[in-house]
């Protein structure tokens, strides 16, 4: 198989992904920060990898992941290739360090590889080259509170907190500001920040449901105190 059919079939399957982006759900603290998906796992975490194979056979990222995140994991089958294609970006990244779309294309991969260091280390490259980009911010503290075992650090509330003044409507991060806030206590944040998520999120579909099943959950305990 030529190297352009292998890039043209990444680029269908990261077609496919994005049109099951409703499928692509998050669940309470590391659970909930990672997202847990029962189907079309292997599909999703093609998304960000095609992504790589296509940025350096271009030299720019063609296909950008959105806010939701499945959770990492891959047949065997395809690892070989997914590896090379993480190993040649950054080969390429240490030849052009200040290629911050390359920066947050690796970081995006690294984190559905499960690479959290990594994906930790990309973002902070990315966030020093690109500055304060809401989703950039977003995801980055989503990296951060993973790297720490689902616990959100002052660091990664800072980064929400900066994502939102930038953004206010940021779907993404109004669902992790949902979840440190609840994580801490702070049940009446959780569900503001919550009914803003769900308002600005497509009605009806899985989003919008995990976004109401929080904040049934939060109310119900908000009922309790």
């Amino acid at each position: 198989m030529t190297n352009f059919t292998v890039l043209a079939t990444l680029l269908m399957i990261g077609t496919l992904v994005v049109l099951m982006y409703p499928l692509l759900i998050h669940d309470e603290t590391r659970a909930r920060v990672r997202g847990d998906v029962s189907t079309a796992v292997v599909l999703a975490l093609l998304v960000p990898l095609a992504t790589a194979a296509l940025y350096v056979h271009l030299g720019r990222p063609d296909v950008l992941r959105a806010a939701a995140r499945p959770a990492a994991g891959v047949d065997a089958v395809y690892a070989p290739t997914l590896d090379a294609s993480l190993r040649t970006l950054r080969e390429r990244l240490s030849r052009e360090p200040n290629d911050a779309r390359g920066w947050m294309t690796l970081a995006r991969a690294e984190f559905e590889q499960d690479a959290i260091d990594a994906a930790v280390a990309a973002y902070a490259r990315a966030h020093a080259l690109l500055g304060d980009e809401p989703q950039l911010l977003a995801e980055y503290a989503e990296a951060l509170a993973v790297q720490h075992d689902g616990v959100f650090t002052a660091t990664a509330n800072t980064l929400l907190a900066r994502a939102l003044f930038l953004q206010p409507d940021n779907r993404h991060a109004l669902w992790l500001a949902g979840l440190a806030a609840y994580a801490r206590g702070d049940t009446a944040t959780a569900i503001e920040r919550w009914e803003r998520a769900l308002a600005a999120a497509p009605m009806g579909g899985a989003e919008a449901q995990r976004i109401e099943a929080a904040l049934a959950e939060a109310r119900a305990a908000s009922a309790v105190r």
